[in-house]
């Protein structure tokens, strides 16, 4: 190489630091919208792009939790102004963001309009016609959007690696089906950008779980299931070893019986549900859980990880709901903790352990924003050198 092209190299190098070290360090917010409430978390740098490759990971920290209550009551007949109540409280009470301010931003919408289902890939056109019609008849009045992904891991070295690839797989195989209001997930994002936020993603639960499970609590799964009094969901890890994560298999599971929401509606917040309260209806999601597993390997040749089930959201923080969930699915059960040491910070007090599995979903969320955002800038930085 001459004089001339390596200078030209290190003047080139030197650009890149000078403009990584000028650039606002990047925040990475996860937005969970809720039925009860919106749960607003971030993560972030010092300055990534100045960082090495392998530092990037250990340098996220968890920086702030926000919890917005929803002006809806949870327990009425849904309608359609809970959309617009929903856009308003974010509008209204969205942290805001600081001009010059990078903040890369995920989203999931509430479970309940969500809809899940399992079909062949030669029925996908046909699952878009029957999700248009369902939520077309419903609150939303809108068409649907869909993200689906294989349920299994296929022979095939080509198959999809992220559930929101949607690549063309096999025609008989089985493909999981997210699908929601396109208008709403539309008019949502939307707001979010309007308030300073690039959102980046709208993810199905499942992969957003599943995907940062690993990396967020140093535990491996072969399902999340996320429990909420409103509702939540499992969803099934189908990926073979603990080196990465992969969602296959997702279900809906359903909320707390209507007495036991009234029930928490009219207690005391001190007071709250207790095992006793909610031990039917933890055992008919137990039966589902297990059912979900069966039906995820039925067929497979594969062994998975050590079969742990990963539990998160409200309920899980009942005590006594992770022994219960143990004895009922006949798995080992684990509490959704954050693993990392930097906590944020709610009046004068740390966030507490115990409510970490509450705020698992927008920490989740928060970090596939980073995750991809990292991935993208590391391909686009290899790619000018």
């Amino acid at each position: 190489m001459s004089s001339a092209n390596s200078s030209s190299a290190i003047t080139k190098r030197l650009d890149r630091l000078r403009s990584a070290l000028s650039q606002a360090p990047a925040s990475f917010v996860g937005i969970d919208i809720g039925v009860r409430q919106i749960t607003v978390t971030s993560i972030g740098t010092g300055n990534e792009k100045a960082r090495r490759k392998s530092d990037r990971k250990s340098a996220l920290k968890w920086q702030s939790i926000v919890r917005i209550p929803l002006p809806v009551d949870p327990i009425s007949t849904p309608s359609r102004q809970w959309i617009q109540q929903t856009i308003d409280t974010l509008v209204q009470k969205l942290p805001r963001t600081v001009d010059g301010q990078r903040i890369v931003t995920s989203l999931s919408l509430p479970t309940t309009w969500m809809h899940y289902q399992v079909t062949t890939a030669n029925n996908l056109e046909n699952c878009q016609s029957q999700c248009d019609e369902l939520f077309q008849n419903s609150i939303f009045n809108s068409n649907a959007h869909l993200a689906h992904w294989p349920m299994k891991l296929a022979d095939a070295e080509t198959e999809p690696t992220t559930p929101v690839d949607n690549q063309p797989p096999t025609q008989d195989a089985l493909q999981v089906v997210a699908s929601t209001s396109n208008s709403a997930a539309i008019k949502i994002a939307q707001t979010i950008n309007s308030l300073g936020y690039q959102v980046h993603s709208l993810l199905p639960h499942g992969a957003a779980l599943v995907h940062s499970a690993h990396a967020l609590t140093s535990i491996a799964p072969q399902s999340v299931a996320m429990l909420n009094f409103d509702g939540g969901l499992v969803a099934m890890n189908r990926q073979a070893d603990d080196r990465s994560a992969e969602c296959g298999l997702c279900r809906s599971l359903p909320a707390l019986p209507h007495e036991t929401l009234q029930q928490l509606q009219d207690s005391e917040p001190s007071n709250g549900l207790s095992l006793n309260d909610i031990y039917p209806w933890l055992s008919d999601i137990a039966a589902e859980i297990v059912a979900t597993t069966q039906y995820s390997q039925r067929g497979s040749t594969t062994v998975n990880h050590p079969e742990i089930l990963l539990v998160c959201g409200d309920i899980a923080t009942i005590s006594g709901v992770d022994s219960a969930l143990a004895k009922l699915t006949n798995l080992p059960v684990a509490v959704w903790r954050y693993c990392g040491r930097s906590r944020p910070y709610q009046g004068t007090k740390t966030h507490a352990i115990g409510s970490d599995g509450t705020c698992a979903m927008s920490l989740s969320l928060a970090h596939q924003a980073a995750m991809s955002t990292q991935a993208s800038e590391a391909n686009a930085a290899e790619a000018s050198s």
